[in-house]
């Protein structure tokens, strides 16, 4: 009796620790443009060799974003590419109703907002012109990510 409970202990504690996240690095980063941190802005961290999985977070009011890979906090350690993207969207406050007037404007909006001009220049929002890298772990934190209009 008393195995059967401990293999079921030492079983059920392996499959806990495989999904804690191995080899993850808490990741922090904050996002400046001409010096002033930037809201809102999505910030991507897209491996160079192109396998793993990309993390992703948005930044708060003073530019400060913790990364998260598949919505848990970390990133695999590696060479990552970074972008950044802004588009300002009007969200309505309030709880909204599936199918409600108010959902098909928002919807309509959301797909409106992809057409607007970003506010993040536009080297800095794709993966093929990002001067942005970064290694995981990085050697300080946060990392600055500093961008520039010009």
């Amino acid at each position: 009796m008393w195995r059967r409970i401990l293999a079921v202990l030492v079983v059920g504690g392996l499959v806990g620790l495989s999904g804690c996240g191995k080899g993850m690095n808490q990741v922090e980063a904050v996002v400046t443009l001409d010096d002033k941190p930037i809201e809102g802005a999505t910030i991507s961290f897209d491996p160079v060799d192109g396998k793993g999985t990309p993390a992703t977070g948005v930044t708060d009011s003073s530019g400060r974003v913790s990364l998260k890979t598949r919505g848990k906090a970390g990133v695999a350690a590696g060479e990552y590419k970074v972008t950044v993207e802004k588009v300002k969207v009007d969200v309505p406050a309030g709880p909204i109703k599936p199918g409600s007037p108010e959902a098909m404007k928002m919807m309509q909006e959301s797909a409106k907002a992809r057409e607007r001009p970003s506010e993040i220049p536009e080297k800095y929002r794709s993966g093929k012109t990002t001067p942005l890298t970064c290694k995981v772990p990085p050697s300080s934190q946060p990392v600055e990510l500093k961008l520039s209009k010009k």
